[in-house]
């Protein structure tokens, strides 16, 4: 049988399915797959963290979890970056991470994995920046894992991103108090021009947040000043 009429096969199979069904049957028909990609996600973790670690220090290590991009579209943000910074790579590592894509109303094993990973970078001082959607970023900022811009961007910053039409997003952490957790960044024209189709869909709404553990503040605020550094003031 073909690989294509094998496909549709399992695809009328599943269209009859209750979503519960849909995921047993999904992890027993394909848990040798899923099995692989965990392990291949475990080797990525750890070629990050061998970076992370390595004899050079790090500049960042930014995160931008279901970024748009596809063996069809090659992202040059991290190149476009260590130009805008000055970074010298003989003497300092950088790594913008944009393999993992996180399904939240999904239990595939896959989003299970990353999300343990994202977990993981938040508990460590490693993460310096994670742009993720704001459902994504709500869930983990209730748990304040991330710092209040309100407290550590400068005035000129601000400022810059006032004129510019950036909004904050803010959360109620479990304490019951509000906190400025992040910032809408969807309409940075960096994102948009990376790549064919950009970093993000249109009609997604990705939030920029500095993790409460990042020990390279001026970095993340670095990466901040990048992203809306081709942005016009608004009139």
């Amino acid at each position: 049988m073909a690989v294509s009429d094998e496909i549709k096969q399992e695809h009328k199979k599943l269209k009859f399915m209750t979503k519960q069904e849909k995921i047993q049957y999904i992890w027993e028909y394909y848990k040798l797959h899923i099995a692989v990609t965990i392990v291949a996600i475990i080797f990525l973790s750890l070629l990050i963290h061998d970076l992370i670690e390595g004899n050079k220090p790090v500049h960042l290590y930014a995160c931008l979890v279901n970024a748009n991009m596809s063996t069809q579209t090659e992202s040059t943000l991290l190149d476009d970056y260590i130009a805008y910074a000055g970074i010298d790579t003989k003497k300092e590592n950088t790594a913008i991470d944009m393999s993992m894509h996180i399904d939240l109303d999904s239990m595939d094993q896959v989003s299970l994995a990353y999300q343990q990973k994202i977990m993981a970078l938040l508990s460590s001082k490693d993460l310096d920046v994670l742009i993720a959607d704001n459902e994504m970023i709500q869930k983990y900022g209730e748990m304040e894992a991330f710092l209040d811009l309100e407290s550590v961007l400068p005035e000129a910053l601000k400022d810059e991103l006032e004129k510019k039409g950036y909004e904050y997003v803010t959360c109620k952490l479990e304490s019951g108090e509000m906190s400025t957790i992040g910032i809408s960044i969807g309409n940075s024209r960096v994102l948009a021009m990376d790549g064919d189709f950009g970093a993000y869909e249109q009609d997604s709404h990705p939030v920029f947040t500095i993790p409460a553990t990042s020990v390279r503040l001026d970095q993340s605020l670095e990466f901040l000043r990048f992203l809306i550094s081709q942005d016009h003031v608004s009139e």
